[in-house]
């Protein structure tokens, strides 16, 4: 396909429409930016979400035929992406009829928020150092959410919040939101899947699941997310907090297909602005410094401060099963996962093994989020009201 004119893709679950602001010259493809490759000329799409929302899933479908040796994704609720990546995204620009003067588009990929492995001072740090290193800006957020969360969890409400602080509400006209596993609806709630051989009842359950998937999506629209995606003519530019922007962010539905990700893509560069204005590009131009100052400086330090009670008490649940093992089983700590069990010597060295091993990962965690905490320093911000021991 070498034609400059608007590309136009139907899939089974979606009606034809136009890449108005795509030119797809050959089979997309993506590949890892190289060290020192520059990035000038391209339009830089960060990529952020909790941990299995999609985002490395989101790069795979939108570049079918180079998922074999990219191997980003995974099928869990654990980060496969550990560090930041950049991927050139190839066969495919902005359209020379777009407003967006780009080349080349790059998708920087991030490890997860609400992590076990990796915490989210560490993500936010990550993207601060690159930012400071490599560009200093970036031109657009799609921020990666599962519709398949029935419940809004500490976890994700926390994400989307701190989100929300690492953008700021000026730049709400540069962010998409994407909703992710629509696919699974089917899967996950009627067995075999809407389209089952076993008939009508399993095709009620799937419809069923999708109208509540579908209240969601409002819910998010008109509640969590109501300060980007409402329009606003007068926004106060000064506040991050500042409800309703004047250009709202587009929420969209990632169905795991490619003319879904395409669809997301058109949107985030038919987006395109000069000055994006994200807060957590605010550090890297000020020589890297002054996150803990960010209004997202508190969020990420009180998140630290969880973190490190629950290792402590997972270490504590380690510790008691290791104790225990001395006389003939294995007790039931606190935060343990293993009850009272009748184990023969060659079980018994192989279960203590397996936890010491835990509780060196533990202990390793620990020091890893303690010197993650030293990092805001012996004094914190006097309007925290919170004293850093």
């Amino acid at each position: 396909m070498t034609s400059a004119k608007p590309f136009t893709m139907a899939s089974d679950n979606e009606s034809g429409f136009e890449l108005d602001n795509l030119t797809i010259t050959h089979p997309i493809t993506a590949r890892r930016v190289k060290r020192g490759e520059s990035l000038r000329g391209c339009y830089k799409i960060l990529l952020l979400g909790t941990t299995g929302s999609g985002k490395s899933t989101f790069i795979e479908t939108l570049c079918p035929s180079s998922k074999p040796t990219l191997a980003i994704s995974g099928n869990t609720l654990e980060s496969v992406t550990q560090s930041l990546q950049e991927y050139f995204i190839d066969g495919i620009t902005p359209s020379p009829t777009s407003s967006n003067p780009a080349q080349r588009i790059v998708l920087i990929d991030t490890p997860g928020m609400a992590d076990d492995k990796i915490s989210e001072n560490a993500v936010v740090n990550g993207v601060v150092g690159w930012l400071y290193e490599r560009t200093h800006f970036i031109n657009h957020i799609i921020y990666f959410d599962r519709i398949t969360d029935v419940r809004m969890g500490g976890n994700r409400k926390r994400a989307i919040e701190l989100f929300k602080l690492l953008s700021g509400v000026q730049a709400a006209g540069n962010v998409t939101i994407a909703t992710t596993m629509w696919d699974q609806l089917g899967v996950s709630d009627a067995g075999d899947g809407v389209e089952s051989s076993r008939g009508e009842e399993r095709r009620k359950k799937g419809e069923t699941a999708m109208n509540k998937a579908l209240e969601r999506f409002e819910e998010l629209r008109r509640g969590y997310w109501e300060s980007f995606t409402t329009s606003n003519t007068n926004p106060n530019p000064k506040s991050p907090t500042s409800p309703s922007p004047s250009n709202p962010t587009p929420i969209t539905k990632f169905i795991n297909t490619q003319p879904s990700a395409l669809h997301i893509l058109n949107t985030a560069v038919s987006r395109y602005s000069i000055d994006t204005n994200f807060e957590v590009e605010k550090p890297a131009k000020t020589a890297g410094n002054g996150v803990v100052r960010m209004p997202f400086g508190r969020v990420l330090y009180e998140g630290l401060r969880e973190r490190l009670e629950r290792l402590k008490m997972r270490g504590r649940g380690v510790e008691e099963e290791i104790e225990g093992m001395s006389g003939g089983g294995v007790v039931q700590g606190e935060g343990g996962v293993m009850g009272d069990l009748d184990l023969n010597t060659e079980d018994r060295d192989e279960l203590l093994q397996l936890l010491m091993k835990e509780k060196e990962d533990v202990e390793f965690m620990k020091g890893r989020v303690e010197y993650e905490l030293s990092g805001f320093g012996p004094v914190l911000p006097p309007e925290w009201g919170i004293e850093n021991n």
